[in-house]
């Protein structure tokens, strides 16, 4: 019994300093999954009916799957990273642009959303070719660098 109480104080104990070092690091928040920094503060809203609830789940599911399939395109090299951005603007357009984007300071909306788009191509590599996902993510943000000063071509996969 006693050994059973130690168990659940030490995981309980665990909990807490993961909460503690998601609120300290935003980005070990996202990654142990504790943000909501791709979710549009439109479909958050709380306080809403079961039904209403139910559907901006399912808007977030289908935005979240989108997202996936143009991250999928650019890495199978049907889209280049600039083509990627314009679909993720079309997305924000569609279904709200993230909270983070009101939060991150001194960048503008383009660096945000360029930004949010490498996040998750650095996630699908990782899964993919974890030994070349730094490699491709600086790949494609030289590319969208280059487009946004007018020189360059598109990095291929």
């Amino acid at each position: 019994m006693a050994d059973a109480l130690y168990l659940a104080f030490l995981t309980g104990l665990l909990l807490l300093v993961a909460l503690a070092a998601a609120l300290v690091q935003p980005d070990w928040a996202h990654d142990l999954g504790l943000d909501r920094g791709d979710a549009p503060v439109t479909l958050l809203a709380p306080g809403e009916n079961a039904g209403a609830r139910d559907e901006r789940l399912e808007a977030l599911d289908r935005l979240l799957t989108e997202r996936q399939r143009v991250v999928n395109d650019l890495l199978d090299g049907r889209l280049t990273a600039v083509e990627a951005a314009d679909a993720f603007r079309r997305l924000n357009d569609e279904y709200g642009k993230p909270a983070y984007y009101d939060t991150s300071a001194g960048a503008s909306e383009e660096e945000c959303l360029q930004r949010h788009l490498l996040r998750w191509v650095r996630t699908a590599l990782q899964n993919r070719s974890p030994e070349s996902a730094d490699y491709w993510v600086a790949q494609y943000e030289a590319e969208l660098w280059r487009q946004r000063h007018g020189i360059g071509t598109a990095a291929t996969h």
